[in-house]
């Protein structure tokens, strides 16, 4: 009868190791999942971003302020530019 028990324990213990690693997968599944979609929702973010119009105000700005004095003067005091 021991040799039953102790035999008996032994496919229980097999039995919950097995159903342990089943929810290790699982979870782990389920990580992969949430990273993959976090993944994508970063990618959408910077591809709106990307295709999104910049802002025609802040630019000319951006360019004014680093304009340097003077920078293409001289295409505009040519003759043809003029004509």
């Amino acid at each position: 009868m021991d040799n039953v028990r102790r035999h008996q324990q032994l496919i229980d213990n097999d039995t919950n190791i097995e159903e342990s690693q089943k929810d290790q997968e699982r979870v782990q599944e389920q990580q992969f999942e949430v990273s993959i979609e976090e993944i994508q929702r970063k990618r959408k973010k910077e591809c709106a971003k990307w295709l999104s119009p910049t802002d025609i105000d802040t630019t000319k700005n951006f360019a004014l302020c680093a304009k340097t004095p003077g920078t293409c003067e001289w295409i505009l005091n040519t003759r043809k530019l003029q004509a």
